[in-house]
């Protein structure tokens, strides 16, 4: 089977994102999946879906979640409220993953 190049792109692009590029917990399928793929991926649409261009109220909504972070143990909390861009949910998670403690 020979994919498109969209569907590649789309396949390279969901292990990068799953595994943040290899850094998370992945198994020997996930990095040869990516390597198979990866030669018929659409590299310029894969660049701009991994660092799309963003509107000046993510940066508002993103300070905001930065400032009413909460720790609790090993917990770290911030409450969103409304926010425009519901991708910033699992981004901000992600970035919340990388606090020292």
């Amino acid at each position: 089977m020979q994919p498109t190049h969209a569907l590649a792109t789309a396949l390279v692009y969901a292990i990068r994102s799953e595994t943040l590029d290899f850094a998370r917990e992945h198994t020997g399928p996930d990095k040869a999946i990516h390597d198979l793929f990866f030669p018929q991926a659409n590299h310029r649409l894969l660049a701009r879906i991994q660092s799309p261009r963003l509107p000046l109220s993510y940066f508002g909504d993103l300070h905001d979640a930065l400032e009413n972070l909460e720790s609790v143990d090993s917990l770290i909390l911030s409450h969103l409220g409304p926010i425009d861009q519901p991708d910033m949910v699992p981004e901000i998670a992600d970035l919340l993953l990388r606090t020292e403690g």
